[in-house]
């Protein structure tokens, strides 16, 4: 499916009226009307009440089903910025509202297909592939959930560097979808690839603590050049941000490429972070390795 036509429109006047009370219309949203409607739904096996029977059917493939909308979704040719009357600018806010799935499809479609995991997902590639290699439709996915949240497209040359286009890695960085990063990856430079707002794609790993999609990225770098690159031009000091999300072993792949692990702060190191979050426990045992880390620690007391 590539549009929406009208036989694919819900008759949302008889919507509530099919699902005989089970479901209510309230500022403008579908919800169940009473807590004890979900726990029943979730709760009654299907042996008890035969006519949940179909509802179990659906709910074991449930995620599948949502990526599959979602993608399909995502992927109409309305949204091709390159073909559509998109290409000559259009305001997000009034997307929305005559494309009510859009903003849902942008927040979750990754979410979706990182639950029903690596096997399912082979029964989406399709879909996956149609999406991740059609930058119109990556772009307009993109800037759907950072409208969400107040950020602006840089749309300018800043300090002599123009920001480009979402890659497929933002986008699978962001949804901690490591398991596709292998193939949708792109060679070296799409690590080192800063999107419209200005952010890597291992940015987006560190702002939704996606350690999956974290590690996949260090993999692909040895130290030199391309990882001090990285570490420059990162929205986040990256080794304070393994130490808040108490990810030891992140830590000590970034030493190994050569991190500064003092760099960015001159009162603190990681270690003393990891103390500020409550985690030096585990940290412990990687400072005893590296002295480094142990430099400024006078100025926080440990919780050991």
């Amino acid at each position: 499916m590539t549009q929406i036509d009208e036989d694919d429109r819900v008759d949302i006047d008889s919507l509530c009226e099919d699902c005989h009370g089970l479901l209510e219309l309230s500022g403008g949203v579908y919800q169940l009307p009473h807590d004890s409607v979900r726990e029943f739904l979730l709760e009654t096996p299907a042996s008890e009440f035969s006519a949940l029977a179909d509802f179990w059917k659906i709910r074991g493939t449930a995620h599948q089903r949502l990526a599959e909308a979602c993608l399909a979704y995502l992927t109409l040719d309305v949204f091709d910025i390159e073909r559509t009357t998109l290409s000559r600018g259009y305001d997000m806010e009034q997307l929305h509202g005559d494309y009510p799935l859009l903003r849902y499809s942008s927040l979750y479609w990754g979410d979706h297909i990182r639950k029903v995991g690596i096997d399912v997902a082979g029964h989406l590639d399709g879909l996956i592939h149609r999406f991740l290699l059609s930058p119109s439709h990556r772009e307009v996915a993109m800037e759907c959930m950072q409208n969400g949240l107040g950020r602006k497209r840089l749309r300018h040359h800043i300090g002599g560097q123009r920001y480009g286009f979402t890659l497929p890695l933002h986008l699978l960085a962001l949804f901690d979808l490591g398991f596709l990063i292998s193939a949708y990856g792109g060679d070296q430079s799409a690590f080192l690839h800063k999107d419209g707002f200005g952010f890597l794609p291992i940015d987006y790993a560190v702002e939704r603590s996606r350690k999956e999609a974290f590690d996949r990225i260090l993999d692909r770098f040895l130290p030199g050049p391309e990882a001090e690159r990285m570490a420059q031009n990162s929205a986040y000091p990256l080794a304070y941000a393994v130490a808040k999300f108490n990810w030891a072993d992140s830590l000590r792949k970034l030493l190994d490429l050569g991190f500064d692990a003092n760099g960015r702060s001159a009162r603190q190191n990681p270690l003393s972070c990891a103390a500020a979050w409550g985690h030096c426990v585990r940290f412990e045992s990687y400072s005893m390795q590296m002295p480094i880390l142990r430099q400024g620690m006078t100025k926080v007391t440990l919780p050991y």
